[in-house]
């Protein structure tokens, strides 16, 4: 079994982009053969691709992820309710309130947090102090074992608008098996969320009348179809229409693979043996953020793939290549 490869001009370990849209003209193409030269067809060609991280945040700066934080109204006071996905040296969590956005909070319960773990936590107090009409402002402090107070909030309860329409980035990002968007409406409004690969939509999350207030959706990577999507570069488009208004939010998201057993394809050989693959997205930079807007990390979309060639009845073959930008890089397959 041997592999033939005509690399394009990239080099490992360029110094850091800035953050760029995928080189649309950088592209994969190639051929699969057998020992004696003769063109397989149906091969599927998958892409696996690398990241870096460009900044990552330190445990001191970012004590745990907050997924979410909210106060909602119940019988006899007020429900708040957060959840984290990882905490670090995290001692206490003090719950604080004031009638002002900016000033007067005033500490009305401390909770113990959850050290350093990496599951998910999930907390709640019921603040019965509280008047039905007065506009409350809460906030999270969580303390470390250090000392250190980190501040969350503050988020609004009362008759003023609780909520902005906002898309966030989805998480996990990059995505193998599934991934999560939320949402957040000022008001309520007609909402739809798209996913879309160079401008043409493959997934149609949301389409419907919302409430105001946060939603999320749980997305599998598979088109319309119920096929799996394959990695690369994708987009989130959320339009929200409230009366004669509309709000458009875009944000990047990139599905890949983990392994070779993953079902995502990126291409077939066609009858002559030959496969294209097109917009490779090498250089995008992903910002993470948690639900306090706090970002974890930066990560760029490195330069390097491995890319196999998979059909039934040959050996699995593949190879790890470095791309060139704005180039064409070719791979001569030969199965046995």
């Amino acid at each position: 079994m041997w592999i033939l490869l005509i690399v394009g001009c990239g080099k490992k370990g360029d110094p850091v982009a800035p953050p760029v849209l995928p080189a649309q003209a950088t592209m994969i193409t190639g051929t699969v053969v057998d020992s004696s030269g003769t063109p397989i067809d149906s091969v599927a060609i998958k892409v696996k691709y690398y990241f870096a991280p460009v900044m990552v945040k330190s445990v001191k700066s970012s004590p745990c992820s907050l997924t979410y934080f909210t106060a909602i109204r119940i019988t006899d006071g007020v429900r708040l309710s957060w959840q984290t996905i990882w905490e670090g040296s995290a001692g206490r969590w003090v719950i604080e309130k004031s009638l002002l956005a900016d000033s007067g909070f005033v500490a009305i319960k401390e909770l113990s947090a959850s050290g350093t773990t990496n599951s998910v936590v999930n907390y709640s107090y019921n603040d019965l102090s509280v008047n039905s009409l007065q506009i409350y402002f809460y906030r999270l402090c969580l303390v470390t074992f250090d000392g250190t107070r980190y501040y969350y909030g503050p988020i609004l309860l009362g008759p003023s608008p609780e909520f902005k329409d906002v898309l966030n980035p989805c998480y996990p990002c990059p995505l193998n098996t599934s991934t999560m968007f939320k949402y957040s409406l000022a008001g309520s409004s007609h909402t739809t969320l798209i996913v879309k690969q160079s401008g043409q939509a493959v997934k149609t999350l949301v389409d419907q009348a919302c409430i105001e207030g946060v939603h999320s959706v749980v997305w599998d990577g598979n088109n319309a179809d119920g096929v799996p999507l394959a990695s690369g570069h994708y987009m989130s488009e959320c339009v929200i229409s409230r009366n004669d208004s509309t709000f458009k939010f875009t944000e990047p998201l990139f599905i890949n693979i983990e392994d070779v057993s993953s079902s995502r394809v990126n291409a077939y050989s066609s009858s002559q043996g030959v496969f294209n693959i097109s917009n490779i997205p090498i250089d995008s930079v992903f910002i993470n953020k948690d639900a306090g807007d706090n970002i974890l990390d930066f990560s760029k979309v490195c330069d390097s793939v491995t890319v196999y060639a998979i059909k039934n009845g040959y050996s699995e073959i593949s190879t790890t290549l470095t791309l060139g930008r704005n180039t064409t890089s070719t791979i001569n397959f030969v199965l046995k």
